[in-house]
């Protein structure tokens, strides 16, 4: 546990989070399962680990200490649950899904709408606690977890297109990637960068929010 977090109301928060957290999975479980039911589909591709997972995973096989491994989970699960929204209202507006999967998305959004100013809030208490060497690890890999939670997942895409047995998916595959501005899926990192002015480390975080893309020669 980061100091930060020890009073009873900030526990009962992040375990009503948690608690909510669980049921969204089950929520989105139970509309994946109605569409395989409803396309009777018995089998589903042997998914690689997304690419958010992939890249936290190899950064924290790069650290060697377990504090460092933790503020690598910190800096994720913070910038993953203040930007999760976009993803989900991305969703919920989407007519050409199914319509459960929409609902789900905009039930879902709802309760994150709550769950985003709790993480930054208890970020802000956490921050102050955290010694040098953890706030500059904190600092310098914000901009991996930015990117590694908006990029365009092309390893997912690739399972699920040749599980479908699609003629050329990977040639598809690749040019889309050839197309300029692709490699980022989500854009939208304002409330992130909302979070890091109030935390006063704006000219510390090596990222371009305007251009979505990490700023050269820091």
């Amino acid at each position: 546990m980061f100091p930060g977090v020890d009073r009873y109301e900030v526990k009962e928060a992040l375990q009503q989070s948690h608690i909510d957290e669980v049921w969204h999975t089950y929520m989105h479980m139970t509309a994946m399962q109605r569409t395989k039911e409803a396309r009777k589909l018995t089998k589903e591709p042997d998914y690689s680990h997304p690419v958010t997972n992939r890249r936290l995973f190899k950064l924290t096989a790069e650290r060697s200490e377990k504090w460092e491994r933790d503020i690598l989970f910190l800096v994720w699960t913070v910038v993953g649950e203040l930007h999760i929204n976009n993803f989900l209202e991305l969703l919920a507006r989407d007519k050409t899904i199914q319509p459960m999967h929409s609902l789900v998305a905009r039930l879902h959004a709802r309760d994150e709408a709550a769950h985003g100013p709790i993480v930054a809030d208890v970020m802000k208490d956490v921050f102050v606690h955290l010694n040098k060497e953890q706030r500059e690890l904190f600092i310098r890999t914000l901009p991996d977890a930015i990117i590694a939670l908006g990029a365009q997942d092309y390893g997912i895409w690739s399972d699920i297109l040749q599980f479908a047995e699609i003629p050329g998916a990977t040639e598809i595959l690749a040019d889309t990637h050839r197309q300029p501005d692709t490699d980022m899926m989500l854009t939208d990192f304002s409330t992130v960068e909302r979070l890091i002015r109030e935390l006063e480390i704006e000219d510390r975080v090596d990222y371009d929010f305007t251009n979505t893309a990490p700023r050269q020669g820091k």
